[in-house]
């Protein structure tokens, strides 16, 4: 129902809403009732033929604003030197609010089955999105004004940014920027070292890698190193930087051989105006050591040794903050083995996915009673 029929009719209506949401606030629970909606039928093609012609649509009500929305970076200054989290607790118990209720706020989900994290709202660097408003942007200030006059944290303004969607009209955008007295994010703004706002290509948004790369790369050359330590700095150095990237999805290809290149240069010493003499490929090197080489991995091999580690995490349970939230979020009880990559799911997710090709090659199964085994994966 639109919210205008419950302002209209609020007098007939109004003592059961209000039960009702005193009933979910104490009991944790909904009607059946409450996810009931009208579904309709809309052909895909002219002329359907089939009910897979049809794409079912829920008749659900929504509000969706004219004004766009906003996005706000938060930043606080030693967030956790200063807060104390009992006193959050006895806050929210002290106002009034039920015991559910306060230990919904101490714990987030961010999926329906997901395992709660503790005191996410209260961390020091997150991204709140709201509506493009001044109504919500004077909420947003004062809420953020109360913690810290209660709390004793600071904001640290210098580090907030602010960023619009497309459907913020202009004058929207430069109004609500002038309130916050806060900088327009760009599109190089970053946000706990990866990008904050991702565009369509990928490479782009990672191009930074190749840049640190080729800056640590520079500093090296300027120093006499032997082959022992060049060995060891493309090996620590660029693992830890490749390990840390894709924890948010694999690189491009193009980006692959390009970060390959700079490091296979460095190690056999080639200078901008002079290339030496390469009496390996770089295949060779990156053979293992048992083979009498050098060890190396290509950020490919590295990539998908990722993969392919996070997957098999998965697979086998291995119990997580990160594999509960990502197991609630996507597969949502579904065998990682039989599960399909769909178009909005992350980049991780879909990366984690296409490794199962590679893990199933290294993988056996132990039948036992077989009661847990399927026959056809």
């Amino acid at each position: 129902m639109a919210g205008s029929f419950y302002r209209h009719h609020w007098d007939t209506v109004g003592k059961d809403v209000i039960s009702m949401a005193k009933h979910f606030f104490t009991h944790c629970e909904l009607p059946i009732s409450m996810n009931a909606t009208n579904l309709v039928l809309l052909p895909k093609k002219e002329q359907p033929s089939s009910i897979n012609n049809y794409r079912p649509i829920a008749l659900c009500n929504y509000k969706k604003t004219k004004d766009g929305f906003f996005l706000v970076k938060h930043d606080m200054e030693k967030a956790y030197d200063k807060l104390d989290w009992h006193f959050l607790k006895a806050v929210l118990s002290n106002w009034g609010f039920h015991d559910t209720f306060v230990g919904w706020i101490m714990n987030i989900k961010v999926a329906r089955r997901a395992t709660l994290t503790t005191h996410l709202l209260f961390a020091d660097d997150i991204v709140l999105f709201r509506n493009a408003s001044e109504k919500e942007a004077k909420t947003l200030m004062k809420c953020m004004d109360i913690i810290c006059s209660w709390s004793g944290e600071k904001v640290s303004k210098p580090k907030y940014v602010v960023h619009f969607s497309k459907g913020a009209p202009n004058a929207k955008r430069m109004a609500l920027a002038e309130f916050f007295q806060m900088s327009r994010a760009k599109g190089d703004r970053s946000h706990l070292g990866l990008p904050l706002l991702i565009s369509r290509s990928r490479e782009k948004d990672l191009n930074f890698i190749l840049n640190k790369v080729n800056g640590h790369v520079q500093g090296w050359k300027e120093k006499i190193l032997s082959k022992a330590k060049r060995s060891t700095l493309v090996q620590v150095v660029w693992s830890s930087l490749v390990s840390y990237v894709t924890a948010s999805g694999p690189m491009p290809c193009a980006l692959h051989e390009s970060v390959d290149k700079a490091l296979r240069s460095f190690w056999w010493g080639d200078t901008a105006n002079k290339r030496k003499v390469h009496t390996l490929s770089w295949g060779k090197l990156c053979a293992p050591k048992l083979s009498g080489s050098l060890g190396f991995r290509t950020s490919k091999a590295n990539t998908k040794a990722f993969m392919v580690k996070r997957a098999w995490e998965i697979l086998v349970g291995k119990k997580g903050i990160w594999h509960d939230l990502v197991g609630a979020k996507y597969l949502k009880g579904e065998n990682i083995l039989s599960y399909v990559n769909k178009p909005n799911d992350s980049h991780l997710s879909k990366g984690i996915i296409r490794s199962m090709d590679l893990l199933q090659k290294g993988l056996y199964r132990r039948i036992g009673n077989g009661n847990s085994t399927s026959i056809w994966f």
